[in-house]
Parts: C-alpha cells; structure tokens; sequence
C-alpha cells in the first residue's frame, strides 16, 4: 500500500482536470475515501458504488494541507542531521569544560 506522501504526490502529478473514471491500481479507494474525508484532497463529484466505495471522482484538487505533505517547508534529512551535529558539538563542548575546566 503506498503512503500518504506518495499517492498524493502521484495525485499532484496527474494532468488537469483531475477526473479517475476508472480508479488506477496504485491507489485504493479506501485510502482514497480516507485522504478525502481527512481534508487532504477535495473533489467536485464521487460516485460510490453499492457498497459505499468509491468509484469515480472528478475534479480531484490537493488541499492546502495535502500540498503541506508533498511540499513540506523543512528538508527534514538536512534539519536531523544539522539537529545530531549540534548534539554532539555540546557533548564534546561539556567534556572539555569537565576535564579540563
């Protein structure tokens, strides 16, 4: 099953006007339902099928939200490891203050 992140970015990338007449594959329309009913997607127009799943959806637009988990403003690799660099610069700052302070 593909995460959040990834079928929202594959969403993204779909020509305009966004319309699934036949839902592909890569998504399943369960996470569909759920990425709509969470605020990261909108729509125009969905059809269900008997069984209350989604079947067709047009109009499909990310959310300001969804746009926050494609393009998240923080390079979060580059902020962890600026993040473990400034912790071991302290730790090594706390041993020469200890030992030779």
């Amino acid at each position: 099953m593909n995460s959040k992140r990834e079928t929202l970015h594959r969403i993204e990338e779909m020509l305009e006007p966004r319309h699934m007449f036949i839902l592909p594959a890569w998504i399943d329309p369960v996470q569909l339902d759920r990425l709509i009913h969470e605020g990261y997607l909108s729509c125009l127009h969905l059809q269900r099928d008997e069984k209350g799943a989604i079947y067709l959806v047009m109009g499909l637009e990310l959310t300001p939200k969804g746009h926050r988990v494609v393009h998240p403003r923080f390079d979060l690799p580059k902020l962890a490891l600026k993040g473990s660099l400034a912790g071991v610069s302290l730790v090594a700052a706390s041993l020469v203050i200890l030992y030779f302070g």
